[in-house]
């Protein structure tokens, strides 16, 4: 019996990887943002704030690799629980190659970021996701993660 499932590797990103990690900024947009966010709004803001990221040396970039050749990424920023104040890693983004889905590769990154929330004590890892991106909610709750805050808006006329 032969394993289906390609190789992954996870390796830190280096400067070389900033065209690929912006390469995969519309994919935050596929799912079909609510209507008061256009798709363009949310990859322009993804943008910045993935390049303040990489100019921080505080944030974490991984890349996920299969035959060398990179398929997704993953943003990792240590930070504090509104609440108790405790430390907390954040999963800023998440994103595969469309090309990858289903292969494994966003599980391995995730796990990546459980293992690095882990190796810096860390007591919960936290991300956020549009409340209509249900394929990444049902993915993140294969994994373990639960609702904890969900947030309401109401557009109003002046808006």
């Amino acid at each position: 019996m032969t394993n289906s499932q390609p190789k992954i590797t996870i390796r830190e990103a280096t400067t070389a990887d900033r065209d690929f990690i912006l390469s995969l900024v519309p994919r935050f947009a596929d799912f079909g943002p609510p209507l008061w966010r256009s798709p363009q709004q949310i990859i322009d803001r993804t943008i910045r704030s993935i390049e303040e990221g990489l100019a921080r040396l505080a944030d974490r970039f991984l890349i996920a690799e299969v035959g060398g050749q990179p398929q997704g990424f993953i943003r990792l920023i240590a930070s504090v629980d509104y609440f108790d104040d405790k430390p907390v890693g954040y999963i800023a983004d998440v994103a595969v190659v469309a090309t990858a889905e289903g292969q494994g590769i966003g599980r391995a990154l995730m796990s990546a970021a459980e293992q690095w929330a882990e190796s810096h004590h860390l007591g919960l890892l936290e991300l956020h996701v549009f409340a209509n991106n249900w394929r990444s909610i049902e993915f993140y709750e294969k994994l373990g993660y639960q609702a904890e805050v969900v947030k309401y808006v109401k557009l109003l006329p002046k808006g």
